[in-house]
């Protein structure tokens, strides 16, 4: 789905033979030009953990990602049979002949039937990061996912069946405990069906500030043979986010192209670029691992 999604986006780029060479999301100057850039290599072939750890590193700054574990996940389906119609099945008899006809008819359940249940993923992840000014870093985090789920069944000639499932989803969760020595930051990310991204950070149970907002943006900006243009995007899922404290831009994250990006601003203290960083990989992690929980609408959230 998101490469049909970046194909109808650039379609207008290589309409006249141009090659997009790098994409990125917009962002002001000056931020890019004070910023570390960091170019992410974006997991292909997953047989090992180990395509989850790499070295990032910018002119000014490098960090190790390392000791990479992803669980195995598990899935938990919760049964409300449901016709399509919205009746409940359960528990229903009908003994009259004709009415239990007219009931299968109604619900064009002669030829297909379905079933309706609400299904719960979670999975776990944690990695370490490894900082040249500053100590190790570790961070363990956990995904949540609930879906919609309908699933039919077709009865075919003779005694096959033909069997689809279509799912929606109803809520994303992500959270991570980010350690580096006794200090604990914890990153939530809750996302409900189109609602935007609520995103928080806190210490120590304790919100960073009124001034901390994550601002989702939907936007990319692709380099064309030489030059950077921006278009707009008419599709739901957003393309990347930025990180602003007292209005002014610390980090952003572009997370689609074959190299996403992260950005940490300058000045800031080495124990806050190491927190930011390892914020910005748990997203990276959590959108290879589930990029449907960026399916939300653009905004901005202040904690």
């Amino acid at each position: 789905m998101r490469l049909k999604l970046t194909l109808l986006s650039i379609t207008a780029l290589l309409s006249a033979c141009q090659t997009v060479q790098d994409q990125s999301i917009p962002l002001g100057r000056e931020f890019i030009q004070n910023a570390n850039q960091f170019s992410v290599k974006r997991p292909t072939w997953r047989l090992s953990d180990a395509v989850y750890q790499q070295a990032l590193q910018s002119p000014r700054e490098s960090y190790e990602i390392s000791g990479a574990k992803t669980g195995w996940g598990k899935s938990e389906q919760s049964h409300l049979w449901f016709s399509e119609s919205g009746i409940s099945l359960q528990g229903l008899e009908i003994k009259d002949k004709f009415l239990r006809f007219l009931f299968l008819d109604l619900l064009d359940m002669r030829q297909k039937s379905s079933r309706r249940y609400l299904l719960k993923n979670e999975n776990d992840f944690a990695f370490t990061v490894n900082a040249s000014r500053s100590d190790m870093v570790q961070v363990r985090c956990r995904t949540l996912s609930m879906n919609d789920q309908v699933e039919t069944t077709y009865k075919m000639d003779g005694n096959k069946t033909q069997r689809n499932t279509e799912a929606t989803r109803l809520n994303s969760y992500l959270g991570c405990d980010i350690q580096k020595a006794e200090k604990h930051w914890y990153l939530t990310v809750d996302t409900l069906r189109n609602e935007i991204p609520i995103i928080k950070l806190q210490v120590d149970g304790q919100q960073l500030g009124k001034s901390l907002q994550f601002t989702m943006i939907k936007d990319s900006s692709y380099l064309v043979n030489g030059q950077w243009r921006t278009l707009p995007s008419h599709f739901q899922q957003f393309s990347g986010l930025t990180i602003e404290r007292d209005s002014q831009t610390i980090g952003a994250m572009s997370f689609d192209g074959q190299q996403p990006k992260v950005w940490i601003g300058e000045p800031l203290a080495a124990e806050e670029k190491t927190v930011l960083l390892a914020m910005s990989y748990s997203l990276m992690m959590y959108d290879w691992l589930d990029s449907s929980w960026r399916s939300s609408q653009p905004g901005k959230f202040i904690n």
